[in-house]
């Protein structure tokens, strides 16, 4: 009429035996608790509840990486656990690896870039060498969208022949930094010389080149304005060409010294 008392009792303490203190199983994976792995009164339900053994769903890949899913016989032996990569944080890296724009924080973001300025802005300007993209102020912007770094140059004028070439040269610089690279070329607010840094005038000068005198506009493109001659400092100077050596810059030859010289047309 049933089993006998012993033989059922039995059966029960074998089924137990191996639970220690009463715990529950864990089905082959530590059940995470709400402030750690395991223990009575837990208060998050186990990663993989519901799911067959062995998935892998959300939540599971942090638990998975930082080794707190074990077997039911505690931790895996060191000469049998997989290889897996390194943990790393988020960041960017000393080998300056790009990093996805998810993985980095506030702070990250303006790190890199502050980096990816520091490349463009460093990069000449091919026709006028002795002065940089941000001297003269084309290079109008430079962040990051995406674990993109995006840079935002303005032509000099209309026509430049040498916008492509700065372009690929900002490019290279930031790919040579690390970074995926766009290029956004933007014509609104249009270029004036009124954007040159007072670094840059001074440059344009040591190189023998005079700086932009006065304001940008539609006057002083069509003015004679006095000119320095940044040779000798004379004034006494006169305008030989309206084009020089590249169409934003015309010809002019100093009367003191006899040098002729560029000068860069305010535009």
């Amino acid at each position: 009429m049933g089993d006998p008392a012993g033989r059922r009792d039995g059966r029960e303490r074998r089924a137990n035996a191996g639970r220690g203190g009463g715990a529950a199983p864990v089905h082959g994976r530590a059940v995470r608790g709400e402030h750690g792995f395991g223990g009575a009164g837990g208060g998050r339900r186990a990663a993989g509840a519901g799911r067959p053994a062995g998935a892998v769903g959300p939540g599971d890949r942090d638990g998975l990486r930082r080794g707190g899913v074990g077997g039911a016989g505690g931790a895996v032996p060191a000469d049998r656990r997989a290889p897996r990569p390194a943990w790393r944080g988020a960041g960017a890296s000393a080998g300056r690896d790009a990093v996805p724009a998810a993985r980095l924080s506030g702070g990250d973001l303006v790190s890199a870039a502050a980096r990816a300025w520091a490349a463009a802005a460093a990069v000449p300007d091919p026709e006028v060498p002795c002065v940089t993209v941000a001297d003269l102020g084309i290079l109008r912007e430079v962040r990051i969208e995406d674990g993109v770094a995006v840079a935002c140059v303005s032509p000099t004028y209309s026509g430049c022949p040498a916008t492509a070439m700065i372009e690929m040269g900002i490019e290279t610089a930031l790919r040579g930094a690390g970074f995926e690279v766009r290029i956004e070329r933007v014509l609104s607010p249009a270029w004036t010389t009124d954007w040159i840094t007072a670094e840059g005038r001074e440059k344009l000068r040591a190189y023998g080149i005079a700086p932009p005198e006065g304001p940008a506009g539609k006057r002083a493109l069509f003015a004679d304005p006095v000119v320095a001659c940044p040779r000798c400092g004379a004034t006494a100077t006169r305008k030989i060409s309206e084009f020089g050596s590249t169409a934003c810059k015309a010809q002019y030859a100093c009367t003191a010294c006899g040098e002729p010289f560029d000068y860069f047309k305010c535009i």
